[in-house]
């Protein structure tokens, strides 16, 4: 690569460097909205899941943190 096209590229993202790629459509599934939400009824908890009992403090405090905060990790359903 030439020493002009190359500073051309740099400081411009990755895809001025290597191109942009091919992003697959997101998949839906039955019972998902196209917001990419699904109803409660849908989703069980992981049987492998350790964290299986919360207090009810431990509760209030999450729900408050989430009132000031906002969630602040996405929530995940497989």
């Amino acid at each position: 690569m030439s020493e002009d096209l190359s500073r051309k590229r740099l400081g411009r993202g990755l895809a001025a460097l290597i191109g942009e790629i091919d992003r697959p459509a997101a998949v839906e599934k039955p019972g998902m909205n196209a917001d990419g939400k699904v109803p409660i009824e849908f989703l069980s908890p992981n049987p492998k899941n350790p964290r299986r009992h919360f207090g009810d403090a431990d509760l209030t405090d999450l729900a408050q943190s989430i009132r000031e905060h906002g969630v602040v990790q996405p929530v995940v359903a497989r």
